[in-house]
């Protein structure tokens, strides 16, 4: 055998070998797989029913809770800057090293 067969015939052999760790690696997790997919399911549906009812019974919740959760608008205050700025320097502290 010359080098290119040693090459491809190396190459075949780490890909039967990825290959197979991948298909027990599937074996091992299907169940824990099976089980995010459907956990995921239901947490969907749950979120879709409590929006549905959120959504149909709006007013009796505001009346409920009253209005903290209801967004006004509020103008911003507008501040008035000052005339002048002062600028003190500060004091040299070379010296004092």
């Amino acid at each position: 055998m010359n080098n290119t067969t040693n090459l491809m015939l190396t190459i075949l052999l780490v890909l039967a070998h990825a290959i197979e760790l991948t298909y027990e690696l599937g074996k091992a997790t299907a169940p824990y797989i099976k089980a995010t997919v459907a956990f995921t399911i239901t947490v969907a549906l749950y979120v879709i029913q409590a929006t549905r009812y959120v959504y149909t019974n709006r007013r009796e919740i505001l009346d409920t809770i009253g209005q903290p959760f209801v967004y006004e608008y509020t103008a911003p205050v507008t501040l008035k800057a000052p005339q002048r700025i002062r600028y003190a320097r500060p004091a040299n502290t070379i010296s004092y090293a």
